[in-house]
């Protein structure tokens, strides 16, 4: 007789909560649940400076079943009003930005400040930390995506080979926020724009294309300086994000880099960080000669150490001038006396003097299978530090 009892019970509990709910789904976990065919998934985002706040510009990309891409753009006051003005524009579909890869940010929009969108990344489920960050120096964002063919096709293609070729790196949002979080600077992958006339003969329209261009500096949030495309391979070896990089010597003979070694030592004085010795130990294989009868080892060692010196000097002398740790030489300083580190009531390179030491090797093979860091797929990864 109980357990009838208990059973009816729950029946009428069960009754009571489907009338308190409504017959719709609202309250439910189906409130937010949407047919696939009712989302327009965004993928690539970009951004420029507008007279109301800013412009936001966003491309879909080619779909997988042979769709075209499809590109909107909104100028408006806010992050959260541009894309409310954007869905406004697309009545038969919601935008999706759950699935978005990149987002790029004209130069003029990054020199005034990204910070809003870091800060938006963080807070809103709208767009993932691991999107991929871009500034593009020459040109706005919605002359890019306007006129490229697939924009998001472009930027996946930078960013893999980015991580192949290690002489550049692109950084997701993620990445940034620990990296401005933990040394109050960073780097972000420069891009231009250039046109695919001429470089593209497949069928189809040719437009603009976006190239790796070095890296911008972040500084409080916003990119205060730039770092050339030919010192970005010295930034990647002071940073431990080098790969297998290309670096074309003096004499015209190219060398990939096998291994590349970085080791900081800080000296104090008074509880100050006075002196950092910045040490590099670089091994290369020589790709391609210039010459019929190739150069010696040495030649090419000291050659190699030569061009090396001189992009990390110029690096190094950046992050002097604009006195911001955004290559985190700070956490090695740190590992050496975290005590004294900590004790610091101003910033380290205010006082430091940056000296720099290079030594390279050059060997006249073919890069050994050893040399080389793969994942389980196969690709190269970065040497690290």
């Amino acid at each position: 007789m109980k357990r009838k009892l208990s059973f009816s019970f729950i029946i009428i509990i069960v009754c009571l909560a489907l009338c308190l709910s409504g017959c719709s789904a609202a309250g439910t976990i189906w409130a937010n649940y949407r047919e696939i065919a009712q989302l327009r998934l965004i993928q690539t985002l970009g951004v420029d400076t507008a007279p109301s706040g800013l412009r936001l510009t966003v491309s879909t990309g080619a779909g997988a079943g042979g769709t075209s891409e499809d590109v909107l753009s909104r100028e408006d006051s806010s992050i959260t009003l541009a894309m409310a003005s954007l869905q406004d524009y697309t009545t038969a579909q919601q935008l999706y930005y759950a699935q978005s890869r990149h987002i790029v940010f004209s130069e003029e929009y990054a020199a005034e400040g990204i910070g809003r969108w870091l800060d938006y990344v963080q807070s809103a489920a709208d767009v993932r930390l691991s999107t991929t960050l871009f500034v593009l120096r020459g040109a706005s964002a919605q002359e890019l995506m306007t006129s490229s063919t697939d924009i998001t096709e472009c930027l996946n293609s930078v960013q893999r080979d980015a991580d192949s070729r290690g002489d550049t790196h692109a950084f997701t949002c993620g990445e940034t926020a620990r990296w401005l979080a933990d040394f109050g600077a960073g780097l972000i992958c420069a891009l231009r724009a250039e046109s695919e006339e001429g470089s593209v003969f497949s069928e189809g329209e040719t437009g603009l294309t976006a190239v790796p261009d070095g890296f911008g500096v972040l500084v409080g949030k916003r990119v205060a300086d730039y770092i050339d495309a030919d010192d970005a391979v010295a930034a990647c070896i002071l940073t431990g994000l080098v790969g297998l990089a290309e670096i074309q010597l003096s004499g015209g003979d190219v060398v990939v880099l096998s291994r590349a070694d970085v080791s900081v030592k800080p000296q104090w004085s008074c509880g100050k960080v006075a002196r950092v010795e910045i040490s590099i130990d670089a091994a290369a294989v020589l790709a391609e000669s210039a010459g019929s009868g190739g150069s010696a080892p040495e030649a090419l060692g000291a050659l190699l150490t030569r061009e090396l010196y001189e992009r990390a000097s110029r690096v190094l002398a950046l992050e002097k001038e604009l006195g911001a740790d955004f290559l985190g030489l700070g956490a090695s300083i740190r590992a050496d006396s975290a005590q004294k580190f900590d004790a610091l009531t101003e910033p380290w390179l205010t006082d430091a003097e940056l000296v720099l030491a290079v030594s390279a090797a050059v060997e006249p093979t073919d890069i050994p299978h050893s040399a080389q860091n793969t994942d389980e797929s196969g690709a190269s990864t970065g040497l690290g530090k």
